[in-house]
């Protein structure tokens, strides 16, 4: 599953649950957040639907890629 935010976030997981109670994202998979250069992965999720805000649980990585200038 893919989900993508208007900011240009990309979150890719196996499962993702809604939990109403909370209004918030759920899973306890693996977990790979894209947001411009910065990739990061772990193990289960909780965030807000417009994913400013992801707290990852578990064997937390992140890795700093370098974007590409706009041309011109």
């Amino acid at each position: 599953m893919v989900a993508r935010s208007e900011q240009g976030m990309e979150l890719k997981t196996e499962q993702l649950r809604w939990n109403a109670a909370s209004r918030r994202l759920q899973t306890d998979e693996a977990v790979t957040i894209t947001r411009g250069g910065l990739v990061s992965r772990g193990r289960g999720l909780e965030a807000e639907t417009d994913l400013e805000r992801v707290r990852i649980f578990e064997n937390i990585t992140s890795q700093l890629r370098p974007v590409a200038a706009p041309a011109g």
